[in-house]
């Protein structure tokens, strides 16, 4: 008879998760820090090996300038640091090449991946995710990255170099957009050329591009996982939507109108098979919605899946 085994259960302590207890006391004491011992600060923001030292004033305009998180905290974790010359950042797709958040020094290496691209990054975007790394209780960010961490997933700019030698790809000055799995809080990024694509002429700024790549697809994913993308397929009887949080990002693409957003294969296919679409907005987070959705909204509208080169949208 076959023996079976129950997984095994996490330990608590008063009914609380560890690591969050850890990543509140973490908080609490850089707060502490800040307020009452700002000459200790220092001392509580840890530097690396690839930083610039901060005693050298004299730096070049070509080396990579980032947002470093050494610990949990507050704001007065969030370090604008130089990186020595050749350094850039990575995220952890890149693992295969070097462990992030920081690569080699590009320079001295004579193997470049050639799978990547070194983007100059002129735009990156700030999502609620990027403050639960702060905080230190964003799952993945403890687990593939750790201390310190260099956090954002959207970028946008143009191609400094590319790797291997693909005629049919991308070229040294292209104006792209796309995300990284961290590291985007930088000026370089070295990133995996699948996960970026030339930005439309119908999007004019840098900005803009970098508005919307992680929200709307993560709204699209949202889709597919319902069975509403890319085909209307769904076998809920239902076809009614709830948008929580219709203010944040990604309830905003899902809130916008869905007769123009979600129609498949030039026609209405897949909004016909929409119902009503419900949102909830949580009082404060409106303003938000509006001012960060003139940009993305009106990028979104040329549809996410043309932008992403995987069909096209009305």
């Amino acid at each position: 008879m076959a023996r079976t085994t129950s997984p095994s259960k996490k330990w608590t302590i008063f009914g609380q998760d560890p690591d969050i207890i850890l990543a509140a006391l973490a908080n609490i004491l850089s707060w502490l820090v800040v307020t009452f011992f700002p000459f200790l600060l220092p001392h509580l923001l840890p530097s690396s090996p690839e930083e610039e030292p901060a005693c050298n004033e004299i730096t070049s305009t070509t080396q990579t300038k980032c947002v470093s998180i050494g610990r949990p905290g507050g704001m007065e974790q969030l370090r604008l640091v130089t990186l020595k010359p050749g350094f850039c950042t990575i995220g952890y797709n890149v693992r295969h090449f070097c462990p992030p958040p920081y690569s080699h020094a590009l320079s001295d290496d004579p193997i470049f991946p050639t799978d990547c691209v070194i983007l100059k990054n002129e735009a990156f975007s700030v999502n609620y995710a990027d403050c639960t790394i702060r905080w230190g209780l964003y799952e993945s960010a403890k687990k593939f990255v750790g201390w310190p961490i260099v956090p954002g997933f959207d970028v946008a700019g143009t191609i400094e170099h590319v790797g291997g030698n693909d005629p049919s790809g991308f070229k040294v000055g292209d104006r792209v957009f796309g995300c990284t799995l961290f590291g985007a809080y930088s000026t370089k990024v070295l990133v995996p050329k699948i996960q970026l694509r030339k930005i439309p002429p119908c999007i004019t700024s840098f900005s803009e591009a970098a508005a919307f790549p992680a929200v709307s697809l993560t709204a699209l994913y949202a889709l597919h996982l319902a069975g509403y993308f890319p085909d209307a397929r769904t076998n809920f009887r239902n076809k009614s939507i709830l948008i929580h949080s219709a203010a944040g990002g990604v309830g905003g693409f899902f809130s916008y109108d869905k007769s123009s957003t979600y129609s498949s294969r030039g026609n209405q296919g897949c909004a016909d098979s929409f119902g009503t679409f419900f949102g909830t907005i949580i009082f404060g987070g409106a303003p938000f919605c509006f001012a960060f959705g003139i940009g993305a909204i009106h990028a979104f509208r040329i549809g996410a899946r043309e932008a992403f080169g995987i069909g096209s949208l009305n």
